[in-house]
């Protein structure tokens, strides 16, 4: 299994694109665009199909990927995300750190051009939670 962990303080770009830095309050051109290094994992590790769409054109996708996405109120690690969604979920573990938001898509087509997963957008879910900082977990199943 193939992973690709993106994580950092959530932000738009100088493209106007959702994009990560280190830095919480990092300058539109010092951040890295989330589609982009998917799109670079796909390139690099999964096996996406182009699918036929209308008038010849054609539609890229990533078969079988778990996408994980935990959005905290401050810097921490994976596991720390991790932790934290167990407390909330089942409580009895003390983290300092307050879990945001929490989403899990498994197993269904990633639109490398659209930025979605199955009917999701991600461009526009991931704008809610600018300012905050996210880990992007992306399993290819392949």
């Amino acid at each position: 299994m193939e992973t690709l962990h993106i994580n950092g303080w959530l932000g738009i770009n100088s493209d106007s694109a959702i994009s990560v830095s280190e830095e919480k309050n990092a300058n539109s051109w010092d951040m890295e665009c989330i589609a982009k290094k998917v799109m670079n994992f796909a390139d690099t590790y999964a096996y996406h199909r182009e699918y036929r769409q209308g008038l010849g054109g054609e539609k890229a996708y990533i078969e079988d990927v778990n996408l994980r996405i935990y959005v905290t109120d401050k810097e921490c690690t994976l596991e720390e995300a991790e932790c934290a969604l167990v407390d909330k979920l089942e409580g009895g573990v003390e983290v300092d750190i307050a879990l945001e938001g929490y989403s899990e898509y498994t197993i269904t087509g990633y639109s490398v051009e659209d930025f979605s997963i199955g009917n999701h957008n991600l461009e526009y879910e991931l704008r809610e939670y600018l300012g905050k900082y996210i880990h992007f977990v992306m399993e290819y199943e392949g």
